[in-house]
């Protein structure tokens, strides 16, 4: 099945199973001439990797050594201000070690907002998933690595509460890098950071069914692929992504503090020609746009100031961008440019395909407006700004 019968599934099915073929990494460094992208927090996971960092291999405990015992001690503060004292709200503590869960263990905040957690199994090392629910909002940490020279450790949770008035939040940075992709398409990638300046949780605005948005995205219609990287700061439960019309809405809470989404798609040509329009979904500090050589070379790009992004890239920019502000990027001869490795230009995009990078992925995909939380996509928005916390 070729990426466009995917996408006929996509659109036309209340409830289907798609498998995306592989997308270029979604990690990795920013290309020559970026700006630092202060203040966001980790993002990159490897795949398969549960949404925290695991201790170094010189940290494990031997295998003669597995009944080590360690304690966390979860602490949460208020961060509203004037806002109640944190205390009796449930907390999860979930173990992983090398990726894999080993022990889910349930506690509340006692009148301190502190909980205890003993007689952990943290021999082999392990790490901390911490999860504080508050005003009906998860809020999430990850400990520091545990294991038989570091047993015990702690956990800081920062809780805030909710509204319903939105903030002056705004996208401090959206960055898109294009490359060339299957089929005589692009690949995109986006990384934004937004920054909710409030000491509130936005909890978004409300439609006529009731369902709660805090940002909606004018993606491509039809994209032959999209992928969301998973990280700290999203999941695939924080969004809603519909093909048929190229909308990403993000479902989620917007906590305080800055925080980072990262996602990508690939796009198709048509005899070597495509489109690509880029819409702010909210007011913007700075977009930027950077390609290889080559493949600038057969884009069209108006409306930006060109940058030095070294020899091999070419980079582009723009300050202060509204709501709704629009920029076109026509691609033409897209058959002439190098393809990704592995791939030749014009050849079927077959999922079965081997490929080099991340394996393969399946989504559920809920079709036609009602893709629900868990479907295609994973988007979480942010943590506070005094601990890199994740909401579920």
């Amino acid at each position: 099945m070729n990426g466009r019968a995917i996408l006929i599934v996509l659109a036309t099915c209340v409830s289907a199973t798609v498998v995306y073929a592989q997308m270029p990494p979604m990690g990795g460094g920013m290309p020559p001439g970026h700006p630092p992208m202060g203040g966001s927090r980790p993002t990159s996971m490897p795949a398969g990797h549960p949404p925290m960092g695991m201790p170094g291999m010189g940290g494990m405990g031997s295998a003669s050594q597995p009944d080590v015992k360690g304690s966390l001690i979860v602490r949460a503060v208020q961060g509203t201000k004037g806002g109640p004292v944190v205390v009796g709200e449930p907390v999860v503590v979930e173990l992983y070690r090398m990726g894999q869960a080993v022990g889910k263990f349930n506690g509340k905040l006692d009148d301190r907002g502190m909980a205890v957690f003993d007689a952990l199994p943290v021999g082999m090392g392990a790490q901390a998933l911490v999860t504080v629910t508050h005003a009906g909002v998860p809020f999430r940490n990850v400990s520091p690595p545990m294991d038989e020279e570091h047993p015990d450790q702690s956990a800081k949770l920062t809780l805030y509460e909710t509204t319903d008035t939105p903030p002056a939040w705004r996208i401090t940075m959206r960055h898109i890098m294009v490359a060339p992709g299957d089929n005589d398409g692009v690949y995109v990638k986006e990384i934004l950071v937004l920054d909710n300046p409030s000491d509130r949780v936005w909890t978004g605005q409300a439609n006529k069914a009731g369902e709660r948005s805090t940002m909606v995205f004018a993606l491509p219609v039809d994209p032959v692929k999209f992928d969301i990287a998973e990280s700290l700061a999203f999941d695939r439960h924080s969004a809603k992504f519909d093909g048929k019309t190229g909308q990403l809405t993000v479902v989620q809470p917007l906590l305080p503090g800055k925080s980072q989404y990262q996602f990508g798609y690939l796009l198709a040509s048509t005899k070597g020609k495509l489109s690509l329009t880029v819409t702010a979904p909210q007011a913007t500090s700075q977009l930027m746009v950077s390609m290889p050589k080559e493949l600038a070379e057969a884009c069209k790009v108006k409306g930006m100031t060109e940058m030095n992004a070294g020899p091999t890239q070419r980079m582009w920019s723009v300050s202060d961008l509204a709501v709704g502000a629009k920029f076109t990027f026509d691609f033409s001869k897209l058959g002439s440019i190098q393809r990704p490795p592995g791939k030749k230009s014009g050849s079927a995009d077959d999922p079965s395909d081997e490929h080099d990078g991340p394996s393969t992925r399946t989504f559920v995909v809920w079709g036609a407006g009602l893709l629900a939380a868990g479907g295609v996509g994973y988007l979480l928005l942010k943590p506070s700004r005094q601990a890199p916390q994740r909401r579920a």
